[in-house]
């Protein structure tokens, strides 16, 4: 009997999972509750970006011309079909809850966060949860997030690592310049995928869907536009004391 409920109902499941997970990672985390948080979204956005992958991938097999007609009428059939694609959505929906709780609770985060994580748990019932490849697209822009917390990791801790109320000086760390790169670039496709899904509902006449993804797209821009500005302010610091050690040497 639990195997059929499991089986007829993905999404429950997934969501009570994706609750489990993100309690029980949150909880064997060491650190203060910004920091798990963190942790939390990391592990997330790991485990639903290679969901993306898998089913991009999945689509870029049954577009090709060397694959069977069987195969490639299987596959579809499979494919939106899938209890794995309700099972992983409904786990993000139990992680976005989870994190809601989190930063309107505890964190007092930007209400910009408590938008993003709104839309996105309303937003996916509202398509009835439906496989899309433009869906599994957009699930490809949380790439972002391991780098993103990678260096909000390193600007609040020590020269350790260690989380640190006095975190150290990072403008002369190659750590964190690498990690800022590889942010800028993962976090620049993010904003251009979120174009895209803007774009995409717009031929499509799906206003409504326009309406969430635009508002997506002026969140990402303006989250890219903080980061930029945060590197600026790194880079310049970084700049100015290069200077001051020439000058103290001369």
């Amino acid at each position: 009997m639990e195997v059929l409920i499991l089986t007829n109902d993905p999404l429950l499941w997934g969501l009570k999972l994706g609750v489990f997970i993100s309690l029980t990672i949150y909880t064997l985390s060491r650190f203060s509750p910004a920091w798990k948080s963190r942790v939390v979204s990391t592990y997330h956005a790991t485990f639903i970006t290679f969901v993306g992958i898998i089913y991009l991938l999945n689509d870029l097999l049954l577009s090709s011309e060397r694959t069977s007609f069987y195969l490639r009428t299987q596959s579809r059939a499979n494919l939106e079909l899938s209890y794995s694609w309700h099972f992983s959505l409904g786990i993000t929906c139990g992680y976005l809850i989870f994190d809601l709780f989190l930063v309107i609770f505890l964190l007092n985060q930007d209400k910009f966060t408590i938008v993003h994580h709104l839309l996105i748990t309303v937003g996916l019932p509202w398509l009835r949860w439906e496989y899309s490849p433009h869906i599994a697209l957009g699930l490809l822009s949380e790439l972002s997030t391991p780098f993103l917390n990678k260096c909000w990791f390193l600007l609040h801790s020590d020269q350790r690592g260690e989380e640190s109320s006095d975190p150290a000086d990072r403008s002369q760390d190659p750590a964190f310049r690498r990690s800022s790169i590889r942010l800028f670039f993962t976090f620049f496709g993010r904003v251009v995928i979120s174009f895209i899904l803007v774009y995409t509902c717009l031929v499509n006449e799906e206003y409504l869907a326009t309406t969430v993804c635009s508002t997506l797209l002026a969140l990402n821009l303006y989250w890219f536009y903080l980061i930029l500005r945060k590197a600026y302010s790194v880079e310049a610091k970084r700049r100015n004391d290069s200077k001051s050690d020439v000058k103290t040497k001369n």
